[in-house]
């Protein structure tokens, strides 16, 4: 079985959002804030944005999150237990390796696809909100820690059962392989084809055999 990872992130203070019953479906406005700062950024959305997105008040929207901030946390965390799901999904069943290669494939088919040009909400947020917020930076780093930290689980569990050579650094592959997730997902913003992100998963995880 793979390694089992908490996907709350929940670092920043303004994250938490108000005790009040909303007259709308709070988890379908979040997954819709979600897509919008996916494919604008955070800068370049505006709260009239959001409430054009989610369909409810500029109030009832801060009431229910907080501030524009606050809302794009929730969202980020959302991502991230999004993507948790697909991990647990692909790699259910399989071998580690098998599993391993399985997500790497997902993670092609679905840069080149359903959201082709977007790249990865984490990456985008890397580059334009963490360098300025440090609460947020700190959310970032720790999705990267369990990523990765997932991904040595694994290598881990190849190598118990003679899947993966015991001479392998699996610390050190699952850091290379957690930096090139996020490589192939900026490429995918400028070049997204399945062709083109199959090659380069490949090669990326030729580092296993």
């Amino acid at each position: 079985m793979a390694l089992q990872v908490d996907s709350r992130v929940h670092f920043c203070n303004t994250c938490y959002t108000m005790a009040r019953t909303a007259e709308f479906d709070r988890d379908q406005v979040l997954q819709q804030a979600m897509e919008l700062f996916w494919r604008q950024g955070y800068r370049n959305t505006s709260i009239r944005d959001l409430t054009e997105a989610t369909g409810i008040g500029e109030s009832s929207l801060y009431n229910a999150f907080g501030d524009k901030r606050a809302l794009y946390c929730e969202t980020l965390d959302l991502f991230f237990e999004m993507l948790m799901r697909v991990w647990k999904h692909e790699t259910k069943d399989q071998s580690p390796l098998d599993g391993l290669r399985s997500f790497w494939y997902w993670m092609c088919d679905d840069a080149a696809g359903k959201h082709s040009g977007l790249g990865c909400m984490v990456v985008n947020t890397a580059v334009e909100v963490a360098p300025h917020d440090p609460e947020i930076r700190k959310m970032i780093r720790t999705i990267y820690a369990k990523i990765e930290m997932l991904m040595t689980g694994l290598l881990k569990q190849a190598q118990a059962e003679g899947e993966l050579s015991p001479d392998k650094n699996v610390e050190a592959i699952a850091r290379f392989l957690t930096h090139s997730t996020q490589g192939i997902r900026v490429m995918a913003k400028i070049r997204p084809t399945k062709t083109y992100m199959r090659d380069v998963a490949e090669q990326t995880l030729s580092v296993l055999n």
